[in-house]
């Protein structure tokens, strides 16, 4: 791709290859800026640094910018230009070689990603396999001292105890499937009656203000699924959901049938997720709140995928977050 700007940075030649990677037609961009068809970020880059020295020396090699097209996706370039000057020496115009490098970022990027969440599942797999030693002991010691005690204060102080080292059990789960050391054990589960299962046991945890629904479509639909992951996946998509709202607005828990697939989502109207959030959404230990391990979707993700379905994110900032657990329905056994 090719263009060429004025001293005054407008743009006053384009290649044919330039115009379709980018969408506009020529006279949409002849005479405008190129920096208007940068991202914000790009834009200042090359007005507070890359431009004054580019002027200055007149040449410029393998800039990296971020170029918008007209639907609005994001070309990555490297940029490579050289300044033509008139006798005097005078800055004329520039001609500029731009490469684009978006598809090769991107894989490089699934790559460094592919590795990082590999690190990620071999220590969380070990690290969970020794808690889960420590649990076991805990939790053995605190029910013989729970079934000896004739104290019902005691009793009482080793129950909460029994309680955390539950809550601890099921962080060990996620890790241990996030590393793929935990599959479960899959049977036919009815898809209606493990979410309202789940839609129970959640309005126990939001407050009265956030209105929760549950939306089924899916009669007689079973997958095939642990039915313990499964309840796992559907709390952390709706514990997620509640923490989107806070004190107000909607969550709602459904399931349909389309074609050979049942499809289960959890959609809400709190406050979204910015672009680069929801890149990295599903990436263990990532988290955009101040608090919690950045392990529920991840968790959600592999238990998904675990049994051959698939997991969707649409969210917009602002606008509310729609998550898809899309799984192959089972023939009925009738």
């Amino acid at each position: 791709m090719l263009h060429s700007i004025d001293a005054e940075g407008r743009l006053v030649s384009v290649s044919a290859a330039w115009l379709k990677r980018l969408g506009y037609t020529r006279d949409e961009v002849l005479g405008r800026k190129s920096v208007e068809f940068l991202t914000s970020q790009s834009a200042r880059y090359a007005r507070d640094v890359i431009l004054p020295a580019y002027y200055e020396s007149g040449r410029c090699v393998d800039v990296p910018y971020q170029f918008i097209t007209k639907n609005g996706e994001i070309v990555e370039v490297l940029l490579s230009a050289e300044a033509e000057r008139d006798a005097d020496g005078k800055f004329v115009r520039s001609t500029a070689a731009l490469t684009d490098v978006t598809e090769r970022n991107h894989l490089a990027s699934s790559l460094e990603r592919a590795k990082r969440m590999e690190m990620i599942g071999q220590l969380g797999g070990g690290v969970a396999h020794d808690l889960n030693n420590i649990l076991l002991v805990i939790r053995a010691e605190c029910t013989f001292a729970r079934d000896a005690s004739t104290s019902d204060a005691v009793k009482a102080d080793l129950e909460t105890a029994l309680t955390a080292v539950k809550s601890g059990e099921r962080l060990v789960r996620q890790l241990l499937t996030i590393a793929g050391r935990h599959v479960g054990a899959p049977e036919r589960v009815d898809v209606e009656g493990a979410l309202l299962v789940a839609a129970r046991h959640f309005k126990h945890l939001v407050p009265t203000s956030v209105e929760f629904e549950t939306e089924l479509h899916a009669p007689g639909a079973s997958i095939h699924i642990d039915p313990g992951q499964l309840e796992q996946a559907l709390l952390n998509l709706l514990l997620n959901a509640r923490d989107a709202v806070g004190d107000s607005g909607s969550v709602v828990l459904s399931a349909l049938v389309a074609g050979d697939s049942v499809v289960v989502s959890v959609r809400d109207t709190g406050v979204g997720m910015s672009a680069a959030a929801l890149q990295r959404a599903v990436e263990p230990l990532f988290t955009t709140k101040a608090y919690g391990t950045g392990l529920g979707l991840a968790t959600t993700k592999r238990i998904v995928e675990q049994v051959g379905g698939q997991l969707g994110i649409q969210s917009r900032e602002g606008e509310g977050t729609t998550v898809e657990m899309t799984f192959p329905a089972l023939a009925s056994s009738t």
